[in-house]
């Protein structure tokens, strides 16, 4: 291991101040089970490891109103093993004593499991490139020994898994956490903490699996509209929808045909800063308008009708139906 200073502030307040004051690399020590191994393993390298485990009103659980809070410092098993967590919210203690050894569980701690580090071999061996490791590198575990990596939601520059099902559970919950800096408290939903924290582009979309729909016009598209690195082609868009609702990929759906989805939360629109709707010209033909009877002339006055009418409800300019 490389020499570092080692500092053991007693309330928050100190432990902020030392952070904010000290030079190069700091890494907080709290159970230890993650940080300590990686810096045997040299993978972690940092100036200065604060220990924070003599923090008193971290290590608190306790109900507030109707809102249950836990300090970050508090050991895994003490909430895995709590009969009123057991009793009141399983999901949560089968989510932490699922999730470690009965030993790793009495060290670790629930702040640091929140924020573990990947479980990758790749990531934990530093004569490989690894872009978590080292970003820019390369992703060594796309073309290696990859079996208990990731299948879904990965690109080209990693395919590794989130390592924890206790933020999964606590998303489950909508619980959110509390954070303090030299510029305040902030209070941050655990749904969006490992997120980018700015709106996604089109470049970042790239990096995913687009769902497309086959084309069965005469001159159908080769590839992916947007030119992503994966594709899924499906007949159908409800293969598509489904598919989507189970996070295999994203699309471009008719507004009408995924709302009820987007009401029960099943599908989200994506934070795109630009390109989130798109508009398709929609075209009304006639094989031969001499011979269309008043039926079909009819029909396709009700289809112009409504599309302008829909149009109108959603405050866009009408689209302009033609028929030949």
């Amino acid at each position: 291991m490389r020499s570092f200073r080692h500092l053991t502030p007693t309330t928050v307040e100190e432990a902020i101040h030392v952070l904010a004051a000290a030079p190069g690399k700091s890494k907080l020590l709290a159970g230890g089970t993650t940080l300590v191994d990686l810096m045997k393993l040299d993978v972690e390298q940092p100036d200065l490891v604060v220990d924070i485990t003599r923090i008193p009103q971290l290590r608190e659980i306790r109900t507030d109103g109707n809102a249950l809070v836990f300090g970050a410092l508090v050991h895994m098993s003490d909430v895995a093993d709590h009969p009123v967590i057991k009793r009141d919210y399983p999901v949560l203690s089968e989510s932490l004593w699922r999730g470690a050894s009965q030993q790793l569980r009495n060290m670790a701690t629930l702040g640091g499991n929140l924020l573990q580090r990947t479980r990758c071999a790749y990531f934990r061996d530093t004569q490989f490139p690894c872009n978590k490791r080292m970003p820019g590198s390369g992703c060594s575990a796309i073309g290696g020994v990859n079996r208990g990596h990731a299948l879904l939601g990965t690109s080209a520059e990693c395919i590794a898994t989130y390592p924890g099902d206790w933020a999964v559970a606590l998303i489950a919950m909508d619980a959110s956490i509390e954070t303090i800096s030299p510029r305040g408290k902030r209070t941050i939903r655990v749904a969006e903490l490992h997120r980018l924290g700015r709106e996604l582009t089109l470049q970042d979309l790239r990096k995913q699996r687009h769902l497309m729909i086959r084309d069965t016009g005469s001159q159908r598209r080769s590839g992916s509209w947007l030119g992503a690195e994966q594709s899924w082609t499906v007949s159908h868009k409800a293969t598509s929808i489904h598919a989507a609702g189970m996070g295999l990929g994203f699309a471009w759906f008719p507004d009408d045909m995924v709302r009820g989805e987007l009401q029960r939360g099943e599908l989200k629109p994506l934070p795109l800063r630009e390109g989130g709707e798109r508009w398709a010209d929609l075209y009304l033909v006639f094989a031969d308008r001499d011979y269309a009877g008043p039926g079909a002339l009819r029909l396709a006055e009700i289809i112009r009708e409504s599309v302008s009418h829909q149009c109108s409800k959603l405050g866009h300019e009408p689209l302009h139906a033609e028929s030949k």
